[in-house]
């Protein structure tokens, strides 16, 4: 069987963790990344038994960073890329909503399965058009855990173009704001390693970690 890979940098432990390093957008633009750059980086391989990956082509959901909305109006999410994929083929994304804080979607999981968390089934929208409203305004990263806003988190439907595998160091995202459209890069790596061997993540994860250390 395929071994799994999860890379956390700095010791990032939970969901609070990474809130707490967050990076919000340099322009001031309203919607905050709350997912460290190169914070993490995560393989799950194709076929995976015992799970709904039956296929080295399987379509596969990866988490793609968690984002607040610190302003007065709604935001909507555009468009989502992939940044320099290798050998990945994306086929949409969309958006779920972390109501009150609570029931991040997994890392990652069959594309079907993406918006279950046990027996809780996660709001979710697709894109392009899907909005994220105004919650509560601005907020310190310690205040997430206490106030419990709605966070939103974005995924994207992923699959191999071969059975060798494939990654991406993250994702690009454009959005629009009372008229105005904003893009930003998200660094956190993802990859579907081959099923064929247990050490079929090995390749593709030790590449993104190349790059994130090398840059």
């Amino acid at each position: 069987m395929a071994r799994r890979w999860l890379v956390l940098a700095s010791g990032l432990l939970t969901i609070s963790a990474l809130i707490t390093t967050g990076d919000r957008a340099a322009d001031g633009s309203p919607l905050g990344i709350e997912t460290a750059q190169k914070g993490m980086a995560f393989c799950a391989p194709a076929p995976d038994p015992g799970t709904t990956i039956t296929r080295w082509n399987s379509q596969v959901g990866a988490l793609a960073g968690m984002y607040y909305n610190s302003s007065a109006y709604p935001v909507t999410i555009e468009s989502v890329s992939l940044l320099s994929p290798h050998n990945l083929v994306l086929h949409g994304a969309a958006v779920f909503e972390m109501v009150h804080y609570r029931n991040s979607i997994a890392l990652e999981s069959a594309w079907s399965q993406e918006a279950s968390s046990g027996r809780v089934w996660t709001p979710q929208q697709a894109i392009p058009g899907a909005v994220i409203p105004a919650e509560i305004g601005p907020l310190a990263p310690s205040d997430f855990p206490v106030k419990k806003p709605d966070v939103y988190e974005i995924a994207v439907d992923i699959s191999d173009a071969s059975p060798a595998g494939g990654w991406a160091l993250g994702v690009s995202v454009d959005y629009r704001y009372l008229g105005n459209t904003y893009k930003f890069k998200l660094l956190t790596g993802m990859a579907i390693g081959s099923g064929q061997s247990s050490s079929g993540c090995d390749a593709p994860m030790k590449a993104i970690q190349a790059v994130f250390f090398n840059s």
